[in-house]
């Protein structure tokens, strides 16, 4: 499906918005996605992304945030109710509440920038911009293109994460006091990884599941 066009640069991050608006659903190739995107890296993103927003009613404990390193891609970003980012993206036509995923993705070997939604907002703007679009209007479904434009300070070191390793394959639920370390450890990682923080754990079960046939 060709993509609605935005500005076009290489240096940093690109948007990835999976979204539900005031009237439409979520849009089968995303909300906004980086302009290069292959629809076989949509289908992969989407995977994991669909995995953070299982259990949609548990978001109001909080976002949970996600990190997927492959050879050609590094992507992160939070899994969270709409209204933890701005009161006017709230809630749906029906007054439901309104949630999805707003992250960054980028070709270059970046580290993460520390977890925090104030580096989502400009991600959100794509929500902000697509919000009042109606369910049949010509382009309702197609994805906006985002430039890789995007630039934060990445976290530093402490020398205190989480080791992790390409032997490890299968899936691991981590306590979640280590949370800032496993972003940490993620953000230096040169291994491909996925990584899932703040998930509920009675669906971790699930989530392996997924993982494993990812």
């Amino acid at each position: 499906m060709t993509a609605l066009k935005s500005e076009q640069t290489e240096t940093g991050w690109a948007a990835v918005v999976h979204a539900r608006t005031l009237t439409v659903d979520f849009r089968p190739h995303l909300l906004a996605r980086p302009h290069d995107f292959s629809t076989f890296e949509v289908d992969r993103v989407k995977k994991f992304i669909s995995v953070a927003l299982t259990r949609a009613e548990k978001l109001h404990d909080g976002p949970r945030w996600i990190v997927v390193k492959e050879d050609n891609f590094t992507l992160f970003g939070a899994a969270c109710l709409f209204s933890a980012i701005s009161e006017a993206l709230s809630r749906d036509r029906h007054g439901r509440p309104t949630y999805g995923f707003v992250g960054y993705c980028t070709r270059l070997n970046l580290n993460l920038p520390n977890r925090t939604l104030k580096i989502l907002n400009r991600a959100s703007t794509f929500i902000s911009d697509r919000w009042d679009e109606k369910q049949y209007a010509k382009n309702a479904e197609r994805p906006t293109e985002t430039a890789y434009a995007e630039v934060f300070l990445p976290i530093k070191p402490s020398m205190k994460g989480i080791v992790l390793s390409s032997s490890q394959s299968k899936p691991i639920v981590w306590p979640i006091e280590q949370d800032d370390q496993l972003w940490e450890c993620a953000s230096f990682a040169s291994c491909p990884l996925s990584l899932c923080l703040d998930y509920p754990q009675e669906l971790c079960a699930f989530y392996q599941y997924i993982l494993r046939r990812s």
